[in-house]
């Protein structure tokens, strides 16, 4: 019985391909070192090869050689890249897995070309559209933090957007004062009662697009370093709105940092 299942039990074994014999998306393009003679036509049989025509040399390895991007059409806005139903050019490895695996674009075929000049015409689900592709990743980034708005303690002062201007630049954001658009209701001091509150302003992104930023009024003075330490850091107590017209917006800003954080941590 045995040795009837040993012819069977070979062929199947023969069957099976190993890792190493399957199959390889890699071409290696070669040609000769030394050229074949032509054949003459009195010549009764081809001329035979000899061994130098079995030298060959590398002409191009499709392994190593980089890919070209390919076109795909945005069916949504995404950051960095364009807004939907643009067309942009990335490479396809990025293509695949970033954009077309989630949905978010579709390759730049001849009848997906039809279907985007057809809704663009007819304004169909155009979706949000920024100045630039980068606009909503600034915003997006503005958003994420509470910035300081560092207030002199005894002499009086208002809030003007230079004040802001100055404090955005201590913490890497520079932007000049004609895109800082303040509250309608002024903000003066110094007032013990403001410190620490925080407040919403409008930052205009390429003098169009708006991200609401907050800002957190601290008083502060030359000899700030001999004050005694704070029993709980300012950063880490309950948040309140200096504007009452404004709490809402900041508790809806807070909760969106709030989950943001909550996702990006592990």
């Amino acid at each position: 019985m045995l040795k009837s299942l040993r012819p069977i039990s070979r062929s199947l074994l023969k069957t099976l391909n190993t890792v190493q014999q399957e199959q390889a998306r890699t071409t290696v393009i070669v040609k000769r070192k030394f050229p074949v003679e032509l054949t003459k036509v009195t010549d009764k049989h081809p001329r035979p090869l000899r061994k130098r025509h079995f030298v060959y040399e590398y002409d191009e390895i499709t392994e190593h050689k980089k890919k070209e991007n390919i076109d795909v059409i945005l069916t949504r806005h995404v950051d960095g890249k364009g807004d939907k139903w643009d067309i942009i050019s990335v490479p396809p490895y990025y293509a695949y897995f970033n954009l077309l695996l989630p949905g978010y674009a579709m390759y730049g075929s001849p009848e997906n070309l039809k279907l985007r000049e057809k809704h663009r015409t007819a304004k169909i689900e155009e979706g949000p559209s920024f100045s630039s592709p980068y606009a909503s990743l600034t915003i997006r980034l503005m958003e994420t933090r509470i910035y300081n708005l560092h207030m002199n303690r005894y002499v009086p002062w208002t809030v003007e957007p230079w004040h802001v201007r100055v404090s955005l630049r201590s913490a890497g954001v520079v932007l000049r004062s004609e895109s800082i658009v303040l509250p309608e209701t002024p903000i003066m001091g110094p007032d013990p009662s403001t410190n620490h509150k925080v407040f919403a302003l409008n930052i205009l992104v390429n003098g169009r697009d708006k991200a609401n930023v907050l800002m957190r009024i601290n008083l502060t003075h030359k000899n700030y370093k001999n004050d005694p330490p704070e029993e709980i850091p300012y950063y880490e107590k309950p948040i309140q709105a200096l504007l009452p017209e404004q709490e809402q917006l900041v508790n809806q800003l807070v909760a969106a940092q709030q989950a943001q954080q909550a996702l990006a941590s592990p």
